[in-house]
C-alpha cells in the first residue's frame, strides 16, 4: 500500500501493542484504521487518542475477542481523556457505517 507517515505508523503501533499485551489480534480492526487514516487524515495532536478510539471501536464492533475492560480503562491504558477517545471513536464509527 502507501507509505504511512510517521504519525499514521505510531497509531497502528499503539494499538497494536494494545492487542499484543492482551493476548488479542484484529487484521480486520488494523485495516479499518489504516484506511480511516489514509481516507480521513484525522487531525490529531496524539496518536494515542486514535489509537484508544480504535480499540474502544474494536471492541464494541466484537473485531476481537472482547475483553473485560471499560471505555475509562483503555483511555488510562492509553493515558488519554475519554473525550478523545470518545471523538475518535465516533468518528471511526462514522467512517466505518459510511463504508457500508
Amino acid at each position: 500500500g502507501s507509505e504511512f507517515t510517521n504519525f499514521e505508523t505510531g497509531v497502528l503501533q499503539k494499538a497494536i501493542e494494545f492487542l499484543e499485551k492482551n493476548d488479542r489480534v484484529s487484521e480486520e480492526l488494523l485495516e479499518i484504521v489504516e484506511d480511516y487514516l489514509v481516507e480521513q487524515q484525522p487531525n490529531a495532536r496524539k496518536d494515542v487518542a486514535i489509537a484508544a478510539g480504535a480499540i474502544r471501536f474494536g471492541q464494541e464492533n466484537a473485531l476481537f475477542e472482547p475483553l473485560t475492560i471499560t471505555v475509562k480503562e483503555i483511555a488510562e491504558w492509553f493515558e488519554v481523556s475519554t473525550s478523545s477517545l470518545n471523538k475518535y471513536y465516533n468518528d471511526l464509527n462514522a467512517y466505518y457505517t459510511s463504508k457500508g
